[in-house]
């Protein structure tokens, strides 16, 4: 789960930056108005999304022989085909704990999202090759024990198994 120090100190921050905006600037800028609010904003959506995932409807992570439902990142209850899925890979076992899914057509999954929610998809399949990873902090298990269950459906369902 997301740590409630986290969410305190982001909105410990929003916060700050909206009361310099409005009391602390001596000046009239524009544009540094405008990046305050962008940031303040930024920072309390930041805050209140991790808390829209603790509070979904959706179990976090769903596994059969079909394959799986992810909604660590979205709760978007998308399933997700184990023959679609060519590897399943960890970077580090450390904070923080993600698990990456890699896809034979991500843009198959990003096309059944829309808004920000597909605007994330985007980003992260740029950066890390992949649509989907799955956090271990949105659920109620370690990462250790996250990566012996998904080794042991990798193992069962895709050629590479989790590395």
């Amino acid at each position: 789960m997301v740590p409630i120090l986290m969410i305190v100190v982001v909105l410990f921050l929003a916060t700050l930056f909206i009361t310099v905006e409005l009391y602390g600037r001596p000046h009239d800028n524009r544009w540094f108005s405008f990046l305050i609010w962008f940031i303040s904003l930024g920072l309390i959506v930041l805050t209140i999304y991790p808390l829209k995932i603790i509070n979904s409807k959706y179990a976090g992570l769903i596994l059969d022989e079909e394959g799986m439902i992810d909604n660590t990142t979205f709760p978007n209850n998308i399933k997700i085909n184990w023959n679609d899925i060519t590897l399943m890979a960890y970077p580090d076992l450390k904070i923080p704990n993600h698990f990456y899914i890699y896809l034979d057509e991500p843009l198959t999954y990003i096309n059944k999202t829309s808004g920000f929610q597909k605007l994330y998809y985007q980003i992260t399949n740029k950066f890390n090759k992949t649509p989907i990873i799955i956090y271990s902090y949105s659920l109620k298990c370690s990462a250790v024990d996250l990566f012996e269950i998904l080794r042991s459906y990798s193992e069962k369902y895709i050629s590479k198994s989790v590395h």
